[in-house]
């Protein structure tokens, strides 16, 4: 049986991490304590693990 989960962008969270610590390191290469955060929405991929509530 499948289970329910959540798709994650995964080619795009490392692709910008990448990025992120590149510059990161370009502008600073002392430190990468200024990282900022990225916050993105996962996708509900429901399977047959889950069923509607009636």
């Amino acid at each position: 049986m499948k289970l329910t989960t959540l798709k994650h962008p995964q080619a795009m969270m490392g692709e910008m991490a990448a990025k992120k610590i590149v510059d990161a390191i370009e502008k600073n290469p002392q430190g990468l304590e200024n990282i900022s955060s990225i916050l993105y929405k996962p996708k509900l991929v429901i399977r047959k693990s889950t069923q509607a509530v009636t």
